[in-house]
């Protein structure tokens, strides 16, 4: 330690030495040249300067010459020395004004922050140099930004974000940015943009670090990582502040919930018109279905653009469903027990002349033939309605009926009326007495039995016991195709 000490000390010994030679250099080329200069004129008085802070500070011509050998100081001197407060800004060359200078840093400041303090003009003996008007500004907007203020802070999951004068100022700010995140992303005015856990504290921090509206804003939207848009901000200042200051670590959850309307089609439902006038199995198209439509409203959840949740909050419905009518017969008929084309009512109910005896005398039913030029005989013969077979008889006799069956249909074909089927002639038959059958199933076969002279059919149909006009209980006279299809009934 002692040695290293020496060597500092003869160090500093070395320079004051070759300080004062050079002085002495530099005063006696002065000195030796006063004498060549022409002689001065006679000096003129100046006029009193304006204001009362001047002074004249010009250097003379040997302490200009001296500056340039000495660096950034000078001989000790009287001089104009400006204060921010008590902090020193720097040496005016005697033509800045406090007061403009004062204008010039509001000017600067924009209005971000006031200064606490005033410029003031102090003469006193410096050896520093004047500085210009700018370096002045800049020292006093340095002095005025670091100054403390209190603030209002904008939190988030207790994290500070960024700062503005006042909480309302903060409030606004952190508004901007959700109105800027609903325009960046064209939501609706029935969806809401928030941003999770954000509180406000006043705090102690420096002028520079306090934000108004827009800048804060924008600090919001970057601790965010939304691309939103804000106007009049100076983005170099947001990065400058974003450099230096200690921003919140984890990415803040912005939650936005959007109420969504969903239209979806309500299904028309069909209803039925019955009519008594038309028979069983006729339908047609009253009135076509129209779908009605119902709204449901959703609210849906994004945190950070990920959908979290999507909940129905209601519906209305609005338009309603138009039913379709369908009309349908309920008349019951008889199905036509043959069914070969071309078959003709070769003897119809009532009066006739008997094919066998020649006399006089009424028809109970009536008889079922092929075309003149051909034979039905062991065609299938249909049970005309659902029932229960009461009588099957078989026989080879030449007389009656012959082999025949007769089935009881209840009063499934008039209401409080019990209706019955004779088929007579039958070459032979596929039921048996008390066995039930369905319309149209085969019950027997066509032949000639009986008192017949050739193949058809004697068809009877009985209302409480007594006879009756088949064809009054037929559907159609237009036989043809399969019994069973009822599409025949349909217009």
């Amino acid at each position: 330690m002692d040695e290293r000490a020496g060597y500092i000390k003869k160090r500093n010994i070395l320079l004051a030495l070759l300080l004062c030679a050079t002085v002495i250099a530099v005063m006696i080329f002065v000195f030796s040249t006063a004498g060549n200069r022409p002689e001065a004129a006679e000096p003129v008085e100046e006029p009193a300067p304006d204001t009362a802070w001047r002074a004249d500070v010009e250097a003379p011509e040997e302490e200009n010459r001296l500056a340039e050998l000495l660096g950034d100081k000078r001989p000790t001197g009287e001089a104009i020395v400006l204060y921010y407060g008590e902090l020193q800004l720097g040496v005016s060359d005697g033509t800045v004004d406090p007061a403009a200078l004062s204008a010039q840093l509001d000017a600067a400041l924009d209005g971000r922050c006031t200064p606490d303090q005033k410029i003031e003009a102090r003469c006193e003996k410096t050896s520093d140099y004047p500085v210009s008007f700018d370096a002045l500004l800049n020292a006093a907007a340095d002095a005025v930004l670091d100054e403390e203020t209190t603030a209002c802070g904008l939190y988030v999951n207790g994290a500070l974000v960024g700062a503005a004068n006042d909480e309302e100022t903060a409030k606004d700010a952190l508004s901007s940015f959700l109105t800027a995140v609903k325009s960046e992303q064209n939501l609706g005015s029935n969806s809401t943009v928030e941003l999770r856990n954000v509180s406000y504290r006043t705090l102690k921090t420096a002028k520079r670090s306090v934000m108004n509206g827009s800048e804060l804003a924008v600090l919001i939207a970057r601790s965010c990582n939304e691309d939103v848009t804000i106007s009049g901000v100076d983005y170099a200042r947001i990065r400058e502040y974003m450099a230096s200051a200690e921003l919140p670590s984890e990415e803040l959850t912005v939650r936005t919930v959007v109420k969504k309307n969903e239209t979806v089609a309500i299904p028309f439902g069909v209803q039925y018109e019955y009519d008594d006038s038309k028979p069983d199995g006729f339908s047609t198209e009253k009135r076509a279905g129209v779908d009605g439509t119902k709204t449901y409203t959703y609210e849906i959840v994004y945190e950070n653009g990920k959908q979290i949740s999507k909940e129905k909050i209601s519906e209305a419905v609005v338009q309603q469903p138009v039913d379709r009518i369908i009309v349908r017969g309920v008349k019951q008929y008889l199905l036509w027990p043959l069914s070969k084309e071309n078959v003709r009512v070769t003897s119809p109910y009532g009066g006739r002349i008997h094919p066998i005896t020649g006399v006089w005398s009424g028809h109970t039913g009536v008889d079922l033939a092929g075309p003149a030029s051909g034979d039905i005989k062991g065609d299938p013969i249909y049970a005309a309605m659902d029932g229960t077979v009461t009588t099957a008889v078989v026989s080879r006799s030449s007389t009656g009926y012959g082999t025949y069956v007769i089935i009881d249909h209840g009063e499934r074909l008039i209401s409080g009326k019990n209706v019955s089927t004779l088929y007579a002639h039958c070459n032979s038959i596929t039921v048996k007495s008390g066995q039930a059958v369905k319309k149209g199933q085969v019950i027997g076969y066509v032949g000639s039995t009986g008192a017949s002279t050739g193949p058809h059919l004697h068809f009877e149909v009985r209302v409480n016991g007594s006879m009756t006009d088949p064809l009054t209980y037929m559907y159609t006279l237009s036989i043809g195709g399969d019994p069973l299809d009822t599409k025949k009934f349909t217009k």
